[in-house]
Parts: structure tokens; sequence; C-alpha cells
């Protein structure tokens, strides 16, 4: 084998091996930039969806707290109508005789 045949041949073997490396390592960095985006996008959805449950959750608590304050304000009120006819009734504002018509004057009041 003639020195110009093998110069040729080790050039066309470094020129394959170049080849090849640029082939694999352009398609690693085309996989690296694809995972790269395709994370980036989950990680997207992911904070939109922590975003949305917190949001979520606010609003739950909050028609929470208004149904609260509604039951409390309804127990109140007639909680506070019986709490004042007792403490009359314990005062002795009321005379014996005139308690049955007092209740039933009360209760209705109550029922309405």
């Amino acid at each position: 084998m003639e020195p110009a045949d093998r110069d040729l041949n080790y050039y066309s073997l470094t020129s394959l091996v170049e080849i090849h490396l640029v082939y694999y390592t352009m398609h690693f960095l085309c996989i690296l930039v694809a995972g790269v985006v395709f994370f980036s996008l989950i990680r997207k959805k992911e904070n939109r969806l922590k975003r949305e449950m917190r949001e979520h959750e606010k609003k739950i608590y909050e028609e929470k707290i208004r149904f609260l304050i509604n039951i409390s304000h309804e127990l109140r009120t007639p909680l506070t109508l019986i709490y004042a006819s007792l403490k009359r009734i314990l005062n002795k504002e009321v005379k014996q005789d005139e308690l049955p018509e007092y209740l039933q004057e009360h209760s209705n009041r109550q029922i309405r």
C-alpha cells in the first residue's frame, strides 16, 4: 500500500468519525433542548394548577366564613329573644298569674 493511499484512508476514517461525532452531538443537543422545553412546560402547568388551587381554597374559605356569620346571626336572634324572656321571668318582672299569657305571647313572637 502506498503512503498516499494510507493517508487517504486515514483522512476518510478521521472525517467519518468527525461526521458521526457531529451527528451524535447534534442529536444529543436536540434531545436536551426538547427535554428542557418539555419540563418547563410541565412546570408552568403545575404552577398554574397550584395558583388555581389556592384561588379555589380561598373562595371556599370565604364561603365558609360567610356561612358561619349567617348561621351565627340566625341563631343569635332567637336565643336573644328566649334569654330576654327568661331573664324577665327570673327577675320576677312577670307575675305568676300572667306567666302563661306571657309565654304564649313571646312564643308566638318567636315563631314569626
